[in-house]
């Protein structure tokens, strides 16, 4: 018998034809990973998936809860050049924060008032004696003047407005 017909009988592959195939799989393998660690070095392909991360610090954090017991969490955020004031609402069905509204305070910066003898940098206080609490946050604005941004929800909308004193 010859030495083909031998192999047509037998349906393994020999040894030599595993070891084969297992080194081409792993010089596809090392061919590949160079190809990439290459690509990779490149500096133009770097800059264009490299992760942009953004200039955002939390600054101050506060809970407010509506007499309909709807809950928000307000967070005093420093991001770029400017301080966002994000209001997210708690789904009572997935007890999820999702965002509801942000509140954008351009070229502002971080300040904080004395309350009671207590520095306050994002608040909620009953301003205007009228029962029902606002949330305060206090900026600085480019020229140095002192802001104090005054949010107030509204119940028949569903959201907070600012409240703007009309002088």
């Amino acid at each position: 018998m010859t030495r083909t017909e031998q192999q047509d009988l037998n349906p393994l592959p020999s040894n030599n034809d595993k070891a084969s195939k297992n080194n081409w799989q792993i010089y596809i393998m090392i061919g590949l990973a160079l190809t990439f660690a290459i690509i990779s070095s490149l500096q133009s392909i770097r800059n264009k998936f490299e992760f942009k991360s953004d200039d955002r610090k939390i600054l101050a954090k506060t809970l407010y809860k509506t007499e309909t017991n709807e809950e928000f969490t307000f967070l005093k955020v420093k991001h770029n050049n400017a301080i966002l004031l994000e209001v997210y609402q708690k789904n009572p069905e997935t007890f999820a924060f999702e965002l509801k509204q942000h509140f954008t305070f351009e070229g502002d910066h971080e300040a904080f008032m004395m309350v009671k003898s207590e520095p306050i940098n994002l608040g909620i206080i009953d301003i205007d004696n009228d029962e029902i609490k606002e949330v305060i946050c206090p900026t600085v604005d480019k020229s140095g003047q002192s802001r104090l941004n005054v949010l107030q929800y509204n119940a028949e909308l569903k959201q907070f407005n600012p409240v703007i004193e009309s002088i």
